[in-house]
């Protein structure tokens, strides 16, 4: 497996357009950034908080986009496999995604999420939801789903994110 640093998170809306071929642009791209990680040639980051919300997405709010013993599957696989490097927040991120989501007025869940990734040392995310994270400090976001010219390069995929 080839490391690449920095290591990239991945957002729900990513996971969810990677099983979703409703926008079978989005879902094509999405796919791209998620194979290299299940071929084991580099490692994505995902949070149980995420993985949560992405199982809630594709079998309740999205008109059962999948089936939910096919997500709990998914999630399952993930969980399991060690290119997928999962993590969880504690009291101190919690009270910081709190500050964070007062001081900077943001949803309460993408500060969650952002905490627990700049916690642990991530500092790259894939998310279509750039203004949901643009002003949290330390944190780079990527939409893999704008142009070459709009978004920098995607090291998963050899191309433009």
């Amino acid at each position: 497996m080839i490391e690449i640093e920095p290591l990239f998170a991945v957002d729900t809306n990513i996971l969810v357009h990677a099983y979703n071929n409703n926008d079978q642009e989005k879902h094509e791209k999405a796919t791209a950034l998620l194979i290299p990680c299940w071929e084991g040639k580099c490692r994505l980051v995902v949070s149980s908080q995420n993985l949560g919300e992405f199982f809630r997405v594709v079998t309740e709010k999205q008109k059962n986009l999948l089936p939910s013993v096919e997500a709990q599957h998914l999630i399952t696989q993930i969980c399991l496999c060690s290119d997928w490097i999962k993590l969880h927040y504690d009291y101190p991120v919690l009270l910081y995604a709190i500050q964070l989501s007062l001081k900077k007025k943001k949803a309460f869940w993408d500060t969650l999420f952002a905490a627990t990734l700049l916690s642990s040392g991530i500092t790259h995310l894939y998310t279509e939801n750039i203004k949901d994270f643009q002003h949290i400090p330390g944190l780079k976001v990527h939409n893999p789903f704008k142009t070459p010219s709009e978004s920098p390069s995607n090291p998963h995929t050899g191309g433009s994110a």
